[in-house]
């Protein structure tokens, strides 16, 4: 129990960006997992991970403990070709998302997309946990919008921001809700589709300002007005 509540301490860091803390938390977990089994390191490798690539380590450096991680559960898992007829645990759907986020990164957006739009399609046709799909899949969704933008495809980035904001709006996830349809809004821009972009953005600002995220909210405003000369 002491270390399902460490694993979870985890979990809450990585959420909410405190990586000072998840570098502690990352410590105690090793400790305590030094003799138990792989399975039970699992998430720990996903953390080093997370931690890794957010102190801007070797990228080759952070897909390794990210396959390291995924291999313990899913060893025929090769980085890049959807395993279809698995059956994912959550930690699993994690992970691979990070490598897809590692991809990304490294401007493969079409092996991001790949993984992408299996975990989407997975999370839409096999997961029966609400609370767990309410958390996760919005994040995905997100993830997939990016990378779409990334591909200039922003009628697909528009259309998928769409539904996750529906989502969203459907199971009450506010986490993601702004960040979605600012989205929404970026790819209405490059379309664009200026005055419906400008009622996006202003949606997502004053969201982040309710949400008490000023510096997205401000960071938010002056990208409208840089990227797309749009006055907030």
């Amino acid at each position: 129990m002491e270390l399902y509540e460490r694993v979870q301490e985890m979990v809450r860091n990585m959420a909410d960006g405190n990586y000072e803390e998840l570098e502690y938390q990352i410590q105690k977990v090793e400790d305590m997992t030094r003799k138990t089994s792989q399975l039970e390191r699992q998430y720990l490798y996903f953390a080093k991970a997370e931690l890794l690539r957010h102190k801007r380590g070797k990228s080759e450096e952070v897909t390794e403990l990210l396959m390291k991680a995924v291999h313990i559960t899913l060893p025929q898992f090769d980085g890049k070709t959807p395993l279809y007829d698995n059956l994912l645990t959550f930690d699993e759907i994690m992970i691979i998302n990070a490598i897809a986020v590692q991809y990304a990164e490294n401007r493969k957006q079409t092996d991001s997309l790949k993984l992408g739009y299996w975990l989407k399609q997975y999370m839409e046709q096999r997961v029966l946990d609400s609370r767990q799909k309410a958390a996760k899949y919005p994040v995905i969704v997100y993830d997939i919008s990016n990378w779409l933008a990334l591909s200039k495809e922003y009628e697909q980035a528009y259309k998928i921001c769409d539904e996750g904001v529906a989502f969203c709006v459907k199971y009450g996830n506010l986490v993601m809700l702004p960040l979605l349809i600012y989205n929404k809004a970026c790819a209405l821009a490059e379309l664009c589709r200026k005055d419906e972009a400008k009622k996006y953005f202003a949606q997502s600002i004053t969201l982040f300002e309710i949400m008490k995220l000023d510096e997205k909210a401000r960071r938010a405003t002056d990208w409208c007005k840089s990227q797309y000369d749009i006055e907030l």
